[in-house]
């Protein structure tokens, strides 16, 4: 989309709207976990977007630098083909993207590659990621957890959204005021900022938050544009599109701004406050406006920090700067054994991927998830003659067993020190007694915690394919 002109209302007006950034970086991180848990982290990002620690070559296993390439020309994971093509050991002299890879014991151990910082304030968005793996005897369980942060709490957005509203108000209405001099009256739009602006303002960060939530994910364009002009029509906004938000600001300024008599400002002088068309751009009304701004929001004032600190609280630390890139990000995790759970697209090889963009960090960050089950073999073993279990079915059910039961696992144990299954046979037995006999030694079947704890020694017995004798 074509970059507005900057404009005294569009300060206000560029908070609710779907600006896009300008550029694209493309982020490519990729981690295998080794069965020790130890893991190999490969990345591909901007020289200028890493932060100085990780860039130095001396903090990764081998690394090179290659230029730019988008998701068409690189789809894939990474391969020993993709390191044959880059420039071992460059620099972003003659490449602009850093390659690098690193293999660690523990995953704190990786160099912190990506840091996004809001200038000017202390909000950051950074990487966060945590492998856990459990050791279940008979299976292992790796969890990965990865985590691009923001720092949007819900709580917090209604009275950020009200100081937005206060400080751009009167941003506005001097800057208005100089451009157009004390034969003007700017007092209904300022008006309509601090009440309508308010409410279209609350109205939108719900929108944008329904978004988020996917509950516009299955939604004909049709559709789509029909919610957009009910929620926002009664405020004069029919759409998104640079055409239609250059009407609305031309509907507000019609609608705010009096001229001496009560009247109406003229359409030509709309035209001098928005600076758009090229004859209009370097008017004087146009300069005096822009002029009052640069001063109120120079870029190392306290207002211009605040006010990037309040688009944060509201909408995130990536939309705190309507000049922000259109970050895409391509990330891959290899776990041992097969995934079982993730919430990213599952690949072949045991590999999960998360394709996604800058956009769908905010407001509150993007989680990745999956976790995979790895069958641990045994050799000589009386307690499962097939030497390990084979589907995933059968692992999670493993689980589920020893995850619900603590005296159940404590007796798999014994029977795994014994290579027996007579400690397991012994328990459900046991348990059966306990279930089928009351207090006086007669019969008297009743749901208790002992026939749940004989049910699932049932189950387990079945799951390690033996064949003892049924109770």
């Amino acid at each position: 989309m074509k970059r507005l002109s900057f404009s005294p209302i569009l300060l206000f007006l560029a908070t609710v709207s779907m600006l896009s950034g300008c550029g694209t970086s493309n982020f490519r991180w990729q981690t295998m976990i080794h069965e020790d848990g130890s893991m190999t982290r490969t990345i591909s990002q901007p020289w200028n977007r890493t932060p100085d620690s990780a860039s130095q070559f001396a903090n990764w296993d081998r690394q090179g630098a290659h230029n730019q390439l988008t998701r068409e020309y690189w789809p894939s994971p990474f391969t020993e083909d993709r390191w044959d093509r880059v420039k071992m050991n460059g620099s972003s002299e003659d490449r602009d993207y850093l390659m690098a890879e690193k293999t660690v014991d523990r995953i704190e151990d990786f160099p912190e590659h990506y840091r996004y910082e809001l200038e000017g304030t202390n909000f950051k968005s950074v990487l966060r990621h945590q492998l856990t793996v459990t050791d279940y005897q008979l299976v292992k369980e790796y969890v990965w957890e990865e985590e691009i942060t923001d720092i949007v709490e819900y709580e917090k957005i209604p009275q950020a959204r009200r100081e937005l509203i206060d400080l751009l108000a009167d941003a506005t209405q001097e800057a208005v005021q100089a451009g157009l001099g004390n034969e003007y009256n700017v007092s209904k739009l300022i008006e309509w900022m601090r009440t309508d602006g308010n409410r279209m303002l609350e109205e939108y960060t719900l929108y944008l938050y329904a978004d988020k939530q996917n509950q516009f994910e299955d939604l004909s364009e049709e559709e789509s544009a029909r919610r957009i002009r009910d929620t926002f029509g009664k405020y004069g906004l029919v759409g998104f599109q640079e055409a239609e938000f250059l009407n609305f600001l031309r509907l507000r300024l019609k609608a705010g701004v009096r001229d001496r008599n009560g009247e109406p400002i003229d359409d030509e002088v709309v035209e001098e406050m928005l600076g758009i068309e090229k004859k209009y751009e370097n008017n004087a009304r146009h300069r005096r406006m822009i002029d009052v701004f640069k001063k109120r929001f120079d870029q190392n004032g306290t207002d211009a920090a605040r006010l990037r600190e309040l688009i944060a609280t509201q909408f995130g630390i990536y939309h705190a700067n309507i000049l922000y890139t259109n970050d895409q990000f391509d990330i891959w995790i290899r776990l041992p054994g097969t995934i079982v759970q993730t919430n990213g697209t599952l690949e072949t090889n045991g590999t999960a991927r998360w394709s996604f963009d800058v956009d769908d960090i905010s407001p509150t960050g993007y989680e990745m998830k999956a976790k995979a089950l790895f069958p641990v073999s045994l050799e000589n073993s009386n307690i499962l003659p097939a030497g390990q279990l084979k589907t995933p079915h059968e692992m999670l059910t493993f689980i589920d067993l020893m995850q619900s039961d603590a005296q159940l696992q404590k007796t798999f144990e014994d029977a795994l020190q014994e290579n027996s299954l007579a400690p397991i046979i012994q328990l459900r037995d046991q348990a059966y007694k306990d279930a089928t006999r009351n207090q006086n030694g007669a019969a008297e079947v009743k749901p208790s915690e002992s026939r749940v704890r004989w049910w699932r020694c049932k189950q387990l017995l079945k799951l390690l394919q033996s064949e003892p004798d049924e109770k």
